[in-house]
Parts: structure tokens; C-alpha cells; sequence
């Protein structure tokens, strides 16, 4: 099942036209969907059991591939359009926001000194999406109410503000 469709793509880019002889066409954007699901299931294996099928999650990463997606098909139109004195920051907006939401479902890797690393419990995990038990370092991570020590150990620290 797909993250999204030309249905939500088409939702998201209200004024443009997407048909068998646009560009880009109908084709164009099935194909954009299956590259963006299949990057979006690479990074999410990180921490998750890929493809992503609980209810929850699915909502989330719709909205992320159909950014992303959107995105791209905008890019396309900017070229064709170059010079045409348009407002673009519409199109960069959607390719951030998309990693935003993307970069706060994965553990985030924190250095902490003298060699040693530990992953970091991500912001936002995807709620109902299985953990890949095959990666090191996710159960033991590090949340965002505790503070790393040098030793590589956590020590939580109440009333903190670790941020």
C-alpha cells in the first residue's frame, strides 16, 4: 500500500494539472510515489519494521510522501516556468516540512565524547508502527528527559530543562 496518491497529490497542488499529457504527466507521478515510498521505507528501517502499515503512522507518512512528492512535481514546473516572476518558497516549504516530520520519527545519533555515541528516542515515533528489533541501540536509547553522562550511561535529572 502506498503512502499516497495522485488523488492527494493532486489535493495538495490545488492549481495544477496532472493528466496523460501534462508535465509531469500521470505516469511521471506514479513513478515519483513508488521512488519517494521506497526512500521513505530505507530511512524509516532504521528503527521500523518497513512497510509501514498501522493506522496512525499511515496518516503520518501520507502527509510526508505526499510533500515530498508535491515537492518535486513543483520543481518540475519551476524549470518549465523559470522566469516567470512567481513566487517559489511555497515549493521549499513542502520539501522542509516533510523532513521535519521525517527527521522526528528516527532516533537521533548523539555524540558523547571520547569516542562514544548513543541514539536518542526519536521526538515523534511513529505510534503504531513495530520496532525493527535488528538495530542496535533503539530499546536503550537515550529520551529527552535524560542526560547522557561521560561514562555513556543515563542519569535523569529532575526539573532539567535538557533543551
Amino acid at each position: 500500500m502506498a503512502y499516497t496518491d495522485e488523488t492527494k497529490i493532486k489535493a495538495q497542488l490545488k492549481d495544477i494539472t496532472i493528466d496523460a499529457t501534462s508535465t509531469p504527466s500521470t505516469d511521471d507521478v506514479s513513478r515519483f510515489i513508488e521512488e519517494e515510498e521506497a526512500e521513505i521505507n530505507a530511512r524509516l528501517s532504521e528503527m521500523y519494521v518497513t512497510p509501514v502499515t498501522g493506522a496512525n503512522s499511515l496518516l503520518i507518512l501520507s502527509k510526508v510522501a505526499t510533500l515530498k512528492v508535491s515537492h518535486r512535481i513543483t520543481k518540475i514546473i519551476e524549470i518549465e516556468d523559470a522566469g516567470d516572476g512567481k513566487d517559489r518558497a511555497a515549493s521549499a516549504n513542502m520539501w522542509k516540512e516533510a523532513e521535519r516530520i521525517l527527521m522526528n520519527t528516527l532516533p537521533e545519533i548523539v555524540d558523547l565524547g571520547g569516542g562514544k555515541v548513543t541514539r536518542r528516542r526519536p521526538l515523534m515515533p511513529l505510534p503504531d508502527a513495530p520496532i525493527n528489533k535488528g538495530v542496535p541501540g533503539i530499546t536503550n536509547a537515550v529520551s529527552k528527559t535524560q542526560k547522557a553522562t561521560p561514562t555513556g550511561g543515563a542519569t535523569f535529572v529532575k526539573g532539567a530543562d535538557n533543551w
